[in-house]
């Protein structure tokens, strides 16, 4: 059951991180078109939130904590609540179904990842690293 050392832990878990990777990317790049929308087409409801940023692009405007904190809110809170701004425009929709199954995809891979790695190496480490 048990069995690798730390190379081969290591090995699996950095194949199955740059297998993910690309996913992840495109994830914060569909926040990032949504909160360029936002800010283009629904200025009053960016302002309003807190004028939440992009992670890989930012948008002008607020830097303070509270934008830090929009951000992060907005990341947390659409993959689960549609909001009213996103309703009415079809883009905004079109982004946020892509946004939900791309958190899906990524989440259901790192559960898997992890799940793999404590079936095929044990937890918290294998019998081989602790010695």
């Amino acid at each position: 059951m048990f069995g690798g050392g730390f190379p081969e832990v290591f090995a699996w878990f950095a194949g199955g991180s740059l297998l993910l990777l690309p996913v992840g990317l495109w994830l914060f790049a569909t926040f990032n078109h949504l909160i360029r929308l936002m800010y283009d087409e629904h200025r009053e409801e960016w302002v309003s939130l807190g004028q939440p940023q992009g992670f890989l692009r930012r948008v002008p405007g607020d830097r303070s904590a509270e934008s830090g904190l929009a951000t992060l809110r907005a990341m947390m809170e659409w993959p689960f609540r549609t909001p009213r701004w996103i309703r009415g425009d079809a883009e905004a929709r079109r982004l946020l179904r892509r946004l939900r199954g791309l958190m899906l995809v990524w989440n259901a891979g790192c559960i898997g990842l992890f799940t793999f790695l404590f079936v095929r190496f044990g937890f918290p480490f294998p019998p081989s690293m602790t010695r």
